[in-house]
């Protein structure tokens, strides 16, 4: 049988409230920008982007160097325990990290890593699946988190690297929206 709330529960609640006179105060304050202050807003997001993207290229280049510097040596260890399969697999992981890095980092290879990064994600993870079969028994976490980590900080690379063309994007999109207003 369905409960009756009665007439308190047909108020509104404070925080609907609040944000209905939020949005009738945001509509009284819209007002359309003159050609100059839709350039300065734009320049000021564009701005604005080129340094988070810097911020974010700064803070995963230092991820991906960990991840090669834990990599190298996992591959050191790998060498010492004998098994070819492994070790391959290990060195690939290894070769393909630096492609990760911030495209400018690397200048010769950074059309070629722009290009086809996701290929490179693609490739951790298939040598990640190898490794994980190949491992056998011994799959305790940190062995498998160990294998992972390349994956990981690579998928987290093109994740960024796709919510900047995204954003890059939009901002195109915000520059075509321009209209002809004049100023004061």
């Amino acid at each position: 049988m369905p409960r009756h709330a009665g007439p308190a529960a047909r108020q509104r609640s404070s925080t609907q409230t609040k944000k209905e006179k939020e949005k009738a105060k945001s509509a009284q304050e819209t007002r359309i920008l003159d050609e100059q202050e839709q350039e300065a807003e734009i320049k000021h997001l564009r701005r604005q982007n080129r340094r988070d993207n810097e911020q974010n290229h700064y803070t995963l280049d230092a991820g991906v160097s960990v991840v090669l510097l834990l990599s190298f040596i996992h591959f050191l260890r790998q060498i010492d325990d004998g098994s070819l399969p492994l070790i391959i697999l290990c060195l690939l992981q290894t070769l393909l990290l630096p492609l990760s890095l911030t495209p400018s980092r690397i200048p010769p290879l950074s059309a070629l890593t722009t290009r086809y990064h996701q290929l490179i994600v693609l490739t951790q993870l298939v040598i990640f699946v190898l490794a994980y079969i190949a491992i056998g028994q011994d799959k305790s976490f940190v062995r498998v988190a160990r294998w992972a980590l390349p994956e990981l900080v690579t998928g987290a690379v093109e994740i960024a690297r796709r919510g900047e063309r995204g954003m890059e994007k939009r901002l195109k999109e915000l520059e075509a929206l321009r209209y002809n207003a004049k100023g004061p």
